[in-house]
């Protein structure tokens, strides 16, 4: 048996850039998380296991 979480990447790869009167902190490492986020490709590992379990 396999599990796989429903991760929603959409919120994990949120910005940190905040607004003029709260700026955010850290922004470089944040995109650069962001990034790594994104480039993943869980839909495709999901789809993959879903084929080869057929």
């Amino acid at each position: 048996m396999i599990v796989i979480e429903d991760l929603k990447v959409s919120n994990m790869s949120k910005s940190a850039a905040g607004t003029v009167s709260l700026p955010g902190r850290n922004v470089r490492a944040k995109s650069g998380l962001n990034r790594s986020i994104l480039d993943q490709g869980w839909y495709e590992m999901r789809r993959q296991l879903e084929y080869k379990q057929l």
